[in-house]
């Protein structure tokens, strides 16, 4: 076995650390980027604000200032219930046609936050992310409206 040169083992190990660097970046990225495809194209989402007047089953720290995407990367894997599932107790609780479906930590509750909308009307739908239980139901106003049209 021939004897390798220190610059080239130190160039190898550089290379490898970079690639783990990158591959795990772009998974993040991929993470990211499915769920905002998933949920309306606005992906996981951490709230800022007041607490909420519910509780949900799954808890997370919201203490933190994170990126949406890592918000996504913490809360992901926690979730016991698909969009689909949310979205069909969200309309036994409220009648409409699903606008938008978003997973999100909401005041370090995981809940989707699911937009229906009927007759002109639109409301906000709260789901525990944990049980499907519908945990908020409440009338968009105007200024909200703005915000949920695009899909």
């Amino acid at each position: 076995m021939k004897h390798l040169s220190s610059s080239f083992l130190f160039g190898l190990v550089c290379g490898i650390l970079v690639t783990i660097l990158v591959m795990g970046g772009l998974a993040l990225a991929m993470v990211h980027e499915r769920f905002d495809h998933r949920w309306g194209g606005r992906g996981c989402m951490g709230e800022n604000g007041a607490r909420p007047a519910y509780t949900s089953s799954i808890k997370v720290d919201d203490t933190k200032d994170i990126s949406d995407a890592e918000n996504c990367a913490v809360i992901a894997p926690l979730v016991k219930i698909t969009a689909a599932q949310a979205e069909k107790a969200a309309q036994s609780a409220q009648n409409g046609k699903v606008q938008s479906t978003i997973l999100e930590n909401d005041g370090g509750n995981v809940v989707y936050s699911i937009i229906l909308g009927s007759s002109g009307k639109e409301f906000e739908v709260k789901v525990d992310a944990g049980n499907a239980k519908v945990l908020q139901t409440s009338p968009l106003q105007d200024e909200e409206k703005e915000g949920t049209s695009e899909k």
